[in-house]
C-alpha cells in the first residue's frame, strides 16, 4: 500500500493485534459473530454487552489471556 492507508483501520487508527492472527476457522468466527447479532437484533446492546463482559472474565479465569476492559 503506498498510500500508507490500511482499509483494515478504516484510516482511523492502527490495525489490533486481532487484525494480524490468521482465522484458522472463518465458519466458525462468523458464528460467533451472527450469535452476538442475534442477541443484540432480539435483546438490545445492554444483553450483548452482559454476555460479553461474562465471555471476558470466563477467559480471564481460565487464563486465556485476554485485556482488560
Amino acid at each position: 500500500m503506498a498510500s500508507g492507508h490500511d482499509p483494515a483501520t478504516n484510516g482511523t487508527q492502527a490495525p489490533s493485534a486481532l487484525t494480524q492472527i490468521p482465522d484458522i476457522d472463518p465458519s466458525e468466527t462468523e458464528e460467533w459473530r451472527d450469535s452476538l447479532d442475534a442477541v443484540i437484533a432480539a435483546q438490545g446492546p445492554g444483553r450483548a454487552r452482559y454476555l460479553m463482559l461474562q465471555l471476558l472474565e470466563h477467559a480471564r479465569e481460565r487464563s486465556v489471556g485476554v485485556p482488560e476492559t
